[in-house]
């Protein structure tokens, strides 16, 4: 993911879908297994890209206040960032 994000950061088109495609299925599911749960109490991000990407965070979390889904920014950007 660095890499994908190194190209797009230098104007790479592809490598700028697939990090918004990535986004968008994540968010896809985690709107789905919220609808199946009915309620979510956390949302914790772990695991590599999870744990280390404050980008992806910050856009998976983008439209998801309906569900109760709020990201805390200035923990977003304190958390490990690689």
């Amino acid at each position: 993911m660095r890499g994908i994000h190194r190209r797009a950061a230098d104007g790479d088109g592809q490598a700028e879908l697939t990090v918004g495609t990535f986004c968008h299925r994540l968010r896809k599911y985690l709107g789905a297994n919220c609808a199946l749960l009915g309620r979510v109490d956390a949302l914790v991000s772990s695991g590599g890209i999870g744990e280390n990407d404050m980008d992806v965070r910050a856009r998976t979390s983008e439209r998801l206040e309906g569900l109760g889904i709020l990201l805390d920014a200035s923990a977003n950007r304190a958390a490990r960032s690689g």
